[in-house]
């Protein structure tokens, strides 16, 4: 899921990736808004094409904001494309029940007691592919 969010008042694009284990920062976004970064023993990180990546150590209590909710916390460094940050389970898990409606793109969860829904953001890159033209690219 692509969405918006702020870090030090800057806004952002970020993705929220139930199949990342870790959540990412990117390095060219520490580097711009001066966060501190934790040198820990090299963490690596095998992306989605395949190739592996390491990072160089960690930002923690990083305060990201999404609809205005304040969110602390911890992120790996890695030199990402297209997203300065990447939401995967490391806090997801920390959301309780989530409720996804993939027919409105929507993700539904509670913080604090409050109802939380995030919508997916439109993008005029996205593109629909129909079934028999992804066929014949596949053959």
């Amino acid at each position: 899921m692509r969405l918006k969010g702020t870090l030090f008042s800057l806004p952002m694009h970020l993705l929220v990736d139930s199949g990342s284990t870790h959540n990412f920062i990117s390095s060219f976004l520490v580097a711009k808004v001066g966060l501190h970064l934790q040198e820990k023993r090299s963490f690596e990180v095998t992306v989605a094409s395949g190739k592996r990546l390491t990072s160089p150590g960690q930002c923690n209590l990083v305060t990201l904001h999404i609809k205005g909710i304040p969110l602390q916390l911890d992120f790996y460094l890695l030199p990402l494309d297209g997203y300065e940050i990447v939401l995967g389970t490391q806090w997801l898990m920390t959301l309780g029940p989530i409720i996804w409606d993939f027919s409105k793109l929507q993700m539904r969860f509670a913080v604090l007691g409050k109802d939380v829904c995030l919508q997916v953001l439109a993008s005029s890159q996205d593109k629909l592919v129909e079934n028999f033209c992804l066929e014949r690219v596949l053959n």
